[in-house]
């Protein structure tokens, strides 16, 4: 068995695609604004948001218990609306060897809507660790949340 894999999904959000994205790779401390039960606190260690090579810290709930995960943004890109960030520590590393998260942003087209692509692509360290398909769905439901906050933000400023 394969112990490198990658999973994907799909969710459609209502929210302008460049302000999902800017929430996401700028300012994911507001990420436990919009979800303060799975999202406890994201901090900034070094560098600066948005800008590439920053690293932050993630406090938050997997499978019902405390978790952390301390990640590394390797790309930040505003005009295509993507980011990909690599955890280098916590967590996840009792599970995989390598694992990333990837953001892609795109406009549907579709009455406004647009469509955030979370892509995890991992090692795992054993046969026996799972698929991270909890962890893909925690990243689905984290995307409604900040889509739900930025269009209640973008209502109250009409």
């Amino acid at each position: 068995m394969s112990k490198c894999g990658k999973v994907s999904a799909d969710v459609e959000i209502k929210s302008p695609c460049d302000k999902f994205h800017e929430m996401v790779a700028c300012k994911p401390y507001l990420l436990s604004k919009c979800s303060p039960e799975a999202i406890q606190t994201v901090d900034l260690l070094e560098g600066q948001w948005g800008k590439q090579g920053y690293i932050s810290c993630w406090n938050f709930s997997f499978d019902g218990k405390p978790s952390k995960n301390t990640t590394i943004a390797e790309e930040i890109d505003f005009k295509n609306k993507s980011g990909t960030w690599k955890t280098i520590e916590g967590n996840l590393t009792e599970l995989y060897k390598n694992f990333k998260i990837i953001l892609q942003v795109t406009s549907s087209g579709e009455n406004g809507s647009s469509l955030a692509k979370w892509t995890l692509e991992y090692e795992k360290l054993n046969d026996n660790v799972p698929d991270p398909t909890t962890m893909l769905q925690i990243l689905l439901d984290y995307g409604k949340r900040a889509d739900a906050y930025l269009t209640q933000a973008l209502l109250q400023c009409n």
